[in-house]
């Protein structure tokens, strides 16, 4: 029996896989509760940790940590997000050019909260101003709001709130574009 909770394990996890730690396993398999079979099993976490590359920290200030790294076929974005605090949920609002999706090849700040650093070159990755951005949560395969700089108000924005010790592992990938009702 583990003394983390589900939000710290999928967390561990999360961390572990999203910088390609080697992954190893010590315990009884035939007792081993669910929770922690489905963080072993899942195979977009997998797929994840075993083909990611250009893992890099994002961001690490104020109880947040973000570490993104490539699918290297697609150059789809994967996005770990961990708040590292134990009081006060985290929120956050990430623009496609703070992750490094489409700008002028700096990957600027996130959240507005810090800088982050800035690249020379523009990523071999990056995508065109406009372009529309579709999240999908890898732990449960949920397709998320798409965003982009082009929509309007809060649609701009990867927008993600975690509990104390709670995580979030995104693959970012481009978006078929809007009809005319949802810009």
């Amino acid at each position: 029996q583990s003394l983390l909770t589900a939000d710290e394990a999928r967390s561990l996890m999360t961390l572990l896989c999203a910088i390609r730690s080697p992954l190893m396993m010590g315990g009884d398999l035939p007792t081993t509760d669910s929770l922690t079979l489905s963080l072993l099993t899942n195979p977009g976490v997998l797929e994840m940790h075993r083909v990611a590359t250009d893992v890099r920290p994002l961001y690490h200030e104020n109880d947040c940590l973000l570490i993104t790294s490539r699918h290297p076929d697609t150059g789809d974005l994967y996005l770990a997000i961990i708040n590292l605090g134990d009081r006060s949920n985290l929120q956050l609002r990430l623009t496609p050019q703070e992750l490094g999706l489409e700008g002028d090849g700096s990957t600027g700040t996130a959240g507005g909260a810090g800088t982050a650093g800035s690249a020379e070159s523009s990523s071999p990755y990056e995508r065109e101003p406009g372009t529309l951005w579709q999240p999908t949560n890898l732990w449960t395969g949920e397709a998320l709001s798409v965003f982009g700089s082009q929509l309007k108000r809060n649609a701009r924005y990867l927008n993600v709130t975690l509990r104390p010790h709670a995580c979030a592992l995104y693959r970012i990938a481009p978006a078929a574009q809007p009809t005319e009702g949802e810009q």
